[in-house]
């Protein structure tokens, strides 16, 4: 009885291995197939491995694909995320070149199990590590074996987070493609304490649509303060627990080198969250480069204008010298270099702005800023100013130009309605602009106000033009009245001669729908902006 007891066992131990790992793996041949992985706390995560075409003997380099919030894993060759998705394109791309690849649903989304836990360390950032541990276990010839294993993980947003943070946890991940995603999630959600109402709402809708009814931890009192507007010390200190940043700050950097991506015109994770990720893997002695594209997270017409993609779009091409190469390419270079030690691979640059969609520089820093040049003072009513000049931008532009506007801006005063608009009192010439602007700023009112924020933006008016644009559609909110010395998000343009740079200071903004100023009172400003000089055009 005991002997039939054990065999058994042993049967059923057989067919739950079977029943996890999917069809029975054919060494040899390409193909892809369904697994369930099962958490550390037992949730259920839904995965689709793909299996390269490996000779007899052969090994090859594991790939984790990652999805964004609300988004779901790489389904199929032929799914969403492989077909439009930078990340599913790549990972993709790793498999057709000999790459395991495993991407999986994070708990709450797609198929997955679970709840919605907000990156929380012990949910979907332990994840990771099951997964590895279950590919470890159940994919044969993943190079290094389990002593030494060749770990790569890629993802956007959401799926970038997960790869700092799991970094920082397991030591097997090698080498990491952060796309897009935070630093410090609290002061992105809420720069200077000031929530970017118009991101909460599409991201808590989008949550709520795509997390089977259920979004877990977003549905806390904490959160849902945010939709308000309010950002509560609860939720900021859960945000920040939360973030590389916190991970960083407390002595526990990623443990792998990075390739990190960041868009120049996202508007909710803004380049300098990639800067600061660099930063910190570079302080703990790992290999970090870092890609400045175009896109990124933007905000629906007529709030950006968008250059592909609804809410999320990455550029196609790396213009770092000659000759350009595809993201795809530069991404499975990498990856090349670092899980396979090919170094014949194509050079994957340490720092490489695109400036435009079709022009880039390669840096070895962040320029130097100019001495700070004062700027003319001026005033404004910021009752809806910003308003008619943010809404009707978009309008208004032609490719990378402004029609004219109607009301031309003026340094002495910003209108009921008006961006208030100071410019630099030097044209800047020709030449490729990339900076981290430093703001010194005077508010001060002539009268009792309320409800006083002001967003301001490094700003451009185009020679022989009236309107203007925010560079880079990046624009930082002002609490309020007082002194305020401020990082600028980071912003590029390339410039033409008789180009007028400034700084544009408004009560409204598109990006914080609902935190604008409600106050008619008449606010005097007066600033100064360091900026660096343009670099030369060749």
């Amino acid at each position: 009885m005991r002997s039939f007891s054990v065999r058994g066992a042993c049967l059923l131990i057989a067919l739950l291995l079977v029943a996890c790992s999917g069809n029975p793996v054919k060494p040899g041949q390409a193909r892809y197939y369904v697994v369930h992985i099962p958490a550390a706390d037992g949730t259920l995560l839904a995965a689709t491995v793909y299996q390269p075409a490996l000779a007899p003997g052969a090994s090859a380099p594991l790939i984790i694909h990652t999805h964004a919030f609300a988004g779901w894993r790489m389904t199929s060759p032929s799914g969403f995320y492989s077909r439009v998705m930078i990340s599913g394109r790549a990972a993709l791309a790793a498999w057709k070149a000999g790459y395991w690849v495993v991407s999986y649903d994070q708990r709450g989304w797609g198929e997955s199990h679970g709840k919605v836990m907000l990156m929380d360390p012990r949910y979907e950032v332990s994840d990771v590590s099951s997964v590895i541990d279950w590919s470890l276990a159940h994919l044969p010839a993943v190079q290094g074996g389990k002593a030494h294993p060749r770990i790569g993980m890629i993802g956007e947003s959401y799926g970038g987070a997960v790869q700092l943070l799991a970094a920082a946890q397991d030591p097997r991940i090698t080498a990491i493609v952060p796309i897009a995603t935070w630093y410090d999630l609290s002061q992105d959600l809420a720069p200077a304490g000031v929530v970017k109402t118009t991101w909460l709402s599409v991201l808590g809708v989008s949550g709520e649509l795509m997390s089977h009814g259920d979004a877990g931890i977003l549905l806390h009192p904490p959160y849902v303060d945010l939709l308000s507007g309010h950002l509560n010390a609860h939720a900021r200190d859960l945000l920040y627990e939360h973030s590389p940043a916190y991970a960083c700050q407390h002595g526990h950097p990623p443990q792998a080198d990075a390739l990190l991506i960041q868009g120049l015109r996202d508007s909710l994770f803004p380049l300098d969250d990639a800067i600061a990720n660099r930063d910190c893997i570079l302080a703990a002695h790992h290999d970090a480069r870092l890609l400045a594209i175009q896109g990124g997270h933007m905000l629906f017409w007529p709030i950006q204008v968008h250059a592909g993609l609804p809410l999320f779009h990455t550029d196609r091409h790396v213009d770092c010298g000659q000759p350009a190469a595809t993201m795809t390419q530069t991404i499975l270079a990498w990856w090349d270099l670092k899980l396979r030690g090919r170094t014949n691979a194509p050079a994957v640059p340490a720092f490489c702005v695109n400036i435009s969609h079709d022009h880039g520089l390669t840096l070895t820093g962040l320029p130097n800023n100019a001495a700070p040049t004062p700027l003319p003072a001026g005033s404004l009513r910021p009752l809806f100013s910003g308003t008619f000049d943010g809404w009707s931008e978009p309008l208004l532009r032609f490719g990378d130009h402004l029609l004219p506007s109607a009301a031309p801006l003026s340094a002495a005063s910003g209108g009921f309605g008006r961006a208030l608009f100071l410019p630099l009192p030097a044209e800047t010439g020709n030449g490729d602009f990339f900076a981290a602007p430093r703001l010194d700023i005077d508010v001060t009112a002539q009268h009792a106000v309320f409800n006083t924020h002001l967003f301001v933006a490094v700003g451009l008016r185009r020679a022989g033009q009236r309107s203007y644009r925010a560079l880079s559609d990046q624009w930082a909110p002002l609490p309020g009245i007082g002194h305020w010395q401020i990082q600028l998000p980071m912003v590029a343009a390339a410039l033409r001669r008789g180009d007028q740079l400034g700084l544009v200071v408004r009560g409204f903004s598109g990006q914080y729908l609902g935190n604008g100023s409600w106050s008619p009172t008449t606010i005097d400003v007066r600033a100064t902006l360091a900026l660096p000089k343009p670099f030369p055009r060749s």
